[in-house]
């Protein structure tokens, strides 16, 4: 076979395929007259009939709400992505006169038609079937009409919503920024407190003392952002560990201007067992808005962000020093005993012996601006003795001495070590009572070996070969856990 005969297949081929197009295109009118008008602003009522389900929405005020199957609160979301739509006139490029056994065709009836009726004041202004989508177009039917259009807009994703994806999820309605004041109450009847004032967050119950604003935000972030799993409609509170005799963990959050609703919070009940809500949520947790009777479910890390004890939400803050006035660094522990100082802006090592000459001052450098802004990642329980957990009479791990240019001197203890995964390490300053948990990963930093601080000679750094010590590179052994 010739290329020309070849050739000219394919173009008999590509015509076919244009006219087979065209043959199946539904005709085409010069002129349709019928759009849906802009509605944004005046709908006051809308019906949605999806698989045999109906929810309708009115407008009550300023405030849209779900009255039908049942009285819920509207998804604010939701509703804006509805009136989103009908912001301009939505018009037809296409009108296509169908028979019944045609509708299917277009997806107007049947489970995957989706009816929607749109009233103003009273009367009905509206209503069609939704069918399927074509690209950035629509097809609809007219329920007044045998005729289906092509509307010029992509409508089915914010109309195709069940019930639950209509109904508001977000459960408190306030805006982090705004938040002045938080009540916490522990099921065993512990109740915290937290004031802001200008700026900074502290703690007035169950007594005074420095928050820690990274806490707070943390919790304040989790609180205004909560969205329920699902709704437990049929779930009563007494099954939900929300009932009259139960104490749940509260949490309710005051702003400076709360208006008509006044302070808001939540209220977290009982995990989900696997025998309620057909095992759909087993782990998550039970919860409503406080002082309402709507129980939502709520995700177990949700739950778990939400939950702060006294010891997490008290200032970590163990030291906040100027760098540029440590001098000198003693680093003990039962096997060794390290001496850094400071000569002319350049760190020595005074012992032991093995390092003097030879000593890396970038790692002491990274070692003193970790010293200076030093966090714990909690602190410990009230009523933790030193001598529980080996701060006394002698840290059991190690002792950090800094020394300042003014002649003063702070000194880090280091205690036991907690068992299990992620365990923490005990600490405090010898001059406070706070007992702190440092990390893992801190604790580390300041009980190295000598050979964590030795400058590499004529090579790579030690524990990393073929890599040279680079200032503020981690030594061995001083990887963040995870990353080793």
């Amino acid at each position: 076979m010739t290329r020309k005969t070849l050739a000219a297949l394919g173009i008999f081929a590509l015509l076919l395929v244009l006219v087979l197009i065209v043959k199946l295109m539904p005709e085409q009118t010069t002129e349709i007259a019928w759009a849906i008008p802009k509605l944004s602003e005046t709908m006051d009522r809308v019906e949605i009939t999806r698989q045999d389900t109906t929810v309708v929405l009115e407008k009550k005020g300023d405030q849209w709400a779900i009255t039908q199957p049942k009285v819920y609160q509207a998804s604010e979301s939701a509703v804006k992505g509805l009136l989103e739509l009908f912001e301009k006139p939505i018009g037809m490029d296409l009108k296509v006169p169908v028979k019944k056994e045609e509708l299917a065709r277009f997806e107007v009836e049947g489970d995957k038609g989706i009816t929607v009726k749109i009233g103003v004041s009273g009367r009905e202004v509206v209503a069609f079937v939704l069918g399927k989508s074509q690209g950035s177009r629509t097809f609809i039917k007219p329920l007044s009409e045998d005729v289906v259009y092509r509307a010029k807009a992509t409508m089915r994703w914010k109309l195709d919503k069940g019930l639950a994806e209509w109904r508001e999820k977000k459960i408190i309605g306030v805006e982090q920024t705004a938040a002045s004041r938080v009540e916490i109450t522990q099921p065993e009847g512990t109740r915290i407190e937290l004031v802001k004032e200008g700026d900074k967050w502290k703690i007035t119950q169950p007594a005074e003392h420095a928050a820690d604003s990274s806490a707070i935000s943390s919790l304040l972030g989790s609180l205004t952002s909560l969205q329920a799993a699902d709704f437990a409609d049929d779930i009563a509170p007494e099954a939900a560990g929300l009932g009259p005799a139960d104490k749940p963990y509260t949490l309710v959050v005051s702003t400076t201007s709360d208006g008509e609703k006044g302070p808001q919070g939540i209220e977290v009940g009982q995990q989900v067992s696997k025998e309620q809500l057909e095992g759909k949520y087993p782990e998550d947790f039970f919860a409503r808005r406080k002082g309402e009777v709507q129980i939502f479910v709520v995700r177990s890390y949700s739950v778990k962000n939400l939950r702060k004890k006294l010891t997490e939400l008290k200032d970590r803050t163990v030291l906040s020093l100027d760098r540029e006035q440590v001098i000198g660094l003693t680093l003990k522990t039962p096997q060794q005993e390290m001496v850094f100082e400071k000569v002319e802006e350049l760190w020595e090592a005074k012992q032991p012996a093995e390092l003097v000459g030879k000593l890396d001052p970038a790692q002491v450098s990274s070692l003193t601006s970790a010293i200076s802004t030093l966090r714990a990642e909690e602190l410990a329980e009230e009523g933790t003795k030193p001598e529980d957990v080996g701060l006394a009479p002698e840290p059991s791990s190690g002792r950090v001495e800094i020394r300042l240019k003014d002649g003063g001197t702070k000194a880090l203890l280091l205690g036991k070590k907690e068992e299990g995964d992620n365990a923490k390490i005990f600490a405090k300053l010898a001059d406070r009572e706070t007992i702190y948990k440092l990390s893992d990963y801190s604790s580390r930093r300041f009980l190295g070996s000598p050979g964590t601080f030795r400058k590499a000679e004529g090579g790579p750094s030690p524990g990393m070969p073929g890599m040279p010590t680079m200032p503020g590179m981690m030594p061995p052994g001083m990887m963040p856990p995870g990353m080793e």
